[in-house]
């Protein structure tokens, strides 16, 4: 994820900028605090600060296509963090299990259909619902994997 390369922009510059005071000696790193502070760091004609600059070096080295007014913001909407945050692995393991006993059943259903009906009236029939069904278990699987790979993470 490009937005994980960005805090060396921003250790190379803050580490820059402290190299060029000597009151302040070599600049071997920085607490986190000062992060807050990049705003605060003005250009000589306070027309852009060093959170401005480095917005504008991250959508360069990693949104080559994109102006600053249309750059994207590299992380989920904050409202989604928080639904993301609400979610029970349990329920949805519970809901997939659920689901999968319906599509059973479902499975069942058609074949009682087809056996009771006569061969020459089992299309279109047999042909929607066997390809339902089968893109019903593969999404199913899909999800079931989704859910596992959102638990180990």
């Amino acid at each position: 994820m490009p937005l994980l390369r960005n805090p060396a922009v921003v250790v190379s510059l803050v580490e820059a900028s402290e190299r060029g005071n000597r009151s302040r000696g070599q600049a071997d790193g920085f607490g986190l605090e000062i992060l807050a502070r990049l705003r605060d760091v003005k250009s000589k004609d306070n027309s852009l600060t060093l959170l401005h600059y480095i917005v504008r070096v991250y959508v360069r080295q990693f949104q080559k296509d994109a102006t600053l007014e249309k750059a994207k913001f590299p992380l989920p909407e904050p409202s989604d963090m928080e639904r993301a945050g609400l979610v029970n692995f349990n329920d949805i393991a519970a809901d997939l299990v659920k689901l999968h006993a319906q599509l059973k059943n479902c499975e069942a259903k058609v074949q009682r259909v087809l056996e009771k009906s006569d061969e020459e009236h089992q299309e279109p029939f047999r042909q929607r619902m066997t390809g339902f069904l089968e893109k019903a278990y593969q999404e199913h699987r899909e999800q079931e994997e989704n859910l596992e790979e959102c638990r180990q993470k």
